[in-house]
Order: C-alpha cells, then structure tokens, then sequence
C-alpha cells in the first residue's frame, strides 16, 4: 500500500509520498510518519515538530478489465478465476509490479504480465504517473498477445 503524507506548515501545504514501509493504513500513528518523514526528507528536519496539521491519504489504484479480457475470463476455470481477482486486488492496492505472482515479467514500457497458472495468463498496462491499471488480455498462455505462432 502506497500512503501520501499531507502537511501543513506555515500556511503552506506540502504533500510528500512515503512507499509501503509504513504498512496497514489502520496502524499508523503520528510518530511512525514523523519518523518516515525525518528519513526521506531531511531538509524538513528542524520544521516537523512544528507542523500544524498532519494527516495522510491513502492512494489506491483503479483497475479497468477490457470487454475482451472480461470475455476470456468467463471461459477460464474458476480457480484462475479466483486467481485473477487476487491479482487484481494486488494492482489495485500495491500497484502494476506484481513480483510475488507467478512468472512475473515486464513486456516493455509500463507493459507487465504474469500467468495465474501454467497455461493461464494476465496481462495490463499502467501509463506512467497514473492511477489507472487496464488488464488488456486474460486468457490462454498460447493466445497471449506476447505469444509467437
């Protein structure tokens, strides 16, 4: 999980991003993100006791599935489905790079793909600086849009 620290500071605003190891959104506390923030941005140091209001935004990831990929889904069997729908709760969350799933790789420029068994595949797109994943193709590993004939 991706969290946005939103600070304010002599009426001025600054939002600075701090990556996953803060956790469970539900456990942070003040002091976690004081300590985050004297890590990542050093130049603040002298100021972050004195911040006036402190709070943090969760940023989640939106996931759009393609008319033809939501097709191919119906036709897989319902443990790749079930596979699928974990891996898509994972893009939402943690974002497009996914190395915990099953031969995870990058196809190119923001281009990523990963099997949800040995024969079944997944593959999406995320254009740089955005929030939105599409999943393009779920389907059979031989019909995958990266496949040679």
């Amino acid at each position: 999980m991706q969290h946005v620290i939103l600070c304010q500071m002599e009426n001025r605003v600054f939002f600075y991003s701090v990556i996953s190891e803060l956790g469970d959104a539900s456990n942070i506390n003040r002091s976690q993100i004081v300590t985050t923030w004297r890590q990542k941005a050093p130049i603040m140091n002298e100021n972050i006791d004195n911040l006036s209001k402190f709070d943090y935004i969760i940023k989640r990831y939106t996931v759009r599935i393609t008319h033809k990929a939501l097709k191919n889904l119906d036709k897989m069997p319902k443990p790749e489905q079930e596979k699928f729908f974990r891996l898509k709760t994972a893009l939402e969350t943690r974002g497009p790079e996914q190395p915990s799933f099953m031969n995870y790789s990058k196809l190119g420029m923001n281009m990523y793909h990963c099997h949800l068994s040995r024969k079944w595949v997944a593959c999406w797109k995320n254009e740089s600086g955005t929030l939105t994943i599409e999943v393009y193709y779920v389907g059979s590993r031989e019909s995958a849009p990266y496949a040679r004939h």
